[in-house]
């Protein structure tokens, strides 16, 4: 049996493996929250992976990748957010 954080790993490896076949068949775009989103995750999951092999390049990698990945989903959110406050009825 596997270790859990292998597993973690191997499937964050997939996640990403499969964000970039689907990005190059152009079945996903890369402006996609959802790719960002993905990513970001995967990213995460290899880090903690990377952490318990002490993969220093790795970690440095996928942190850089989690963290870009991460943010465009932050601004979507808050673009999102601000767009449907200014839609509101103003009161008065």
């Amino acid at each position: 049996m596997l270790p859990p954080l292998e597993i973690v790993g191997i499937c964050s490896a997939l996640v990403t493996l499969s964000c970039f076949i689907l990005n190059q068949y152009k079945k996903v775009s890369i402006d996609d929250v959802r790719y960002d989103l993905a990513n970001g995750l995967a990213a995460l999951g290899l880090v903690s992976y990377a952490f318990s092999i002490h993969a220093i390049p790795f970690i440095l990698t996928n942190t850089v990748w989690a963290l870009v990945s991460l943010s465009d989903v932050a601004r979507y959110v808050w673009n999102r957010k601000r767009v449907r406050l200014a839609a509101r009825p103003k009161a008065g």
